[in-house]
Order: C-alpha cells, then sequence, then structure tokens
C-alpha cells in the first residue's frame, strides 16, 4: 500500500534496500491517514515516511519488521535574503524540532531510521 503522493516509495525503497521481497498488488491511497489505517486493520503492508509512523511504531499500532531507510528526500524553507526576525524565528525553531526528532529515533538497521 502506498499514496498518490509517493506513488514510487516502494521501488524506492527496494532499490535503497537491496532487498529481494514479493510483492502483491499494489493498492493507491489518496491520503496516508487512509493509508496507515489499512496496515494497522490488518488489510496488508503500506509504506511511509518514518515521520508519520513513529508514534503508532512507538505504541504498537503498526510494525517496521525490515526497519527503515532514508529516503533521500530533504525538507527546506526558503527565505528572502533579507531575513526578517518571524523568519529566523521559524527558521531555528524547524530546525531544532528536526534535530530533536532525528536524536529520538533508533539508528541500526534492524530498528527503524527517521524515513523511509
Amino acid at each position: 500500500m502506498h499514496t498518490r503522493t509517493r506513488i514510487q516509495a516502494w521501488d524506492d525503497w527496494l532499490s535503497r534496500s537491496g532487498a529481494a521481497l514479493g510483492c502483491g498488488a499494489r493498492v493507491e491511497y489518496e491520503h496516508f491517514y487512509f493509508m496507515l489505517e489499512a496496515p494497522s486493520a490488518g488489510l496488508g503492508v503500506g509504506i511511509a515516511p518514518w515521520p508519520y509512523v513513529t508514534d503508532d511504531i512507538r505504541f504498537g499500532k503498526l510494525t517496521a519488521p525490515l526497519g527503515s531507510l532514508e529516503s533521500g528526500h530533504e525538507y527546506v524553507a526558503l527565505r528572502r535574503a533579507r531575513r526578517t526576525k518571524k523568519s529566523s524565528i521559524f527558521c531555528d525553531w524547524i530546525a531544532k524540532e528536526a534535530q530533536d526528532f532525528r536524536e529520538s529515533v533508533p539508528t541500526s538497521s534492524t530498528n527503524p531510521d527517521p524515513s523511509p
């Protein structure tokens, strides 16, 4: 299972992981919320960015039996050359949140990493 916004997620994961998994029919969902509810209900296996599933994994609603891999995707905040106080506060805050999140997740290959 995957979302329409990340149609290549399984192909990317398989390529990065080097895993040889037999995949059944792929089911596409419009939104991550619906896609994540399906595996929670036992309807199959889904793929999602680590930040979207970290709490569900932590509380046992979902599992990540093969762990997770870095996706190679990055988030950026663009701002004008003339930096305002508000944009600086926001960028400092978002950088700290990202660092705190990154430090809160396991980093071994047997435990999930920040984002698939």
